[in-house]
């Protein structure tokens, strides 16, 4: 059993259960920072990537890629990896957020998620680009694709994941 960390990590624990739940094997997490995320996940895990612009020193791993660069200039690489899941947790505004998970798509899976971090910021003080900032209007704009199904979790600082339908609702 995994045991639940702090709330604010709820979506740390949730990866936990659902690469243990579903066996999934790759991993992108945009805005990895240190890595520390992308090092846990990895022992259930044949590839993890991690990405962020920042001067952090990353252990090597096997098994794991960093990326020292903006999600759009990894997104515009040529790379050939399909991912089971996708954390989007970097850049937190809105243009960004939406961008970052359109591009995930491409890269993910027939069954793949994603998962987004900073969706349900608690009160106005969590609205600041160093905070959630305005990655919590995302989710309303992607649930307009009916090729999408979207659900947000209104836990501390919010988890919304997204992932293709098998069929358009109502059809």
């Amino acid at each position: 059993m995994i045991p639940l960390a702090y709330p604010m990590e709820f979506y740390k624990t949730f990866l936990e259960w659902y690469i243990l739940q579903t066996g999934v094997k790759t991993y992108l997490e945009i805005g990895c920072a240190g890595g520390g995320l992308v090092q846990r996940l990895k022992p259930m895990l044949d590839l993890a990537v991690g990405v962020d612009p920042g001067d952090f020193e990353w252990p090597e791993i096997p098994g794991v890629e960093w990326y020292r660069c903006t999600s759009d200039q990894y997104f515009g690489m040529p790379l050939g990896t399909a991912f089971d899941v996708v954390l989007i947790d970097g850049d937190h505004s809105a243009l960004q957020v939406e961008k970052d998970a359109r591009l995930a798509l491409e890269r993910l899976h027939a069954n793949g998620l994603i998962v987004m971090h900073d969706t349900y910021p608690p009160d106005k003080d969590h609205l600041s680009p160093s905070a959630c900032g305005t990655a919590w209007e995302v989710p309303y704009t992607l649930r307009d694709d009916l090729e999408l199904e979207v659900y947000t979790f209104p836990v501390t600082y919010g988890m919304t994941l997204v992932r293709r339908q098998e069929r358009p609702p109502w059809l």
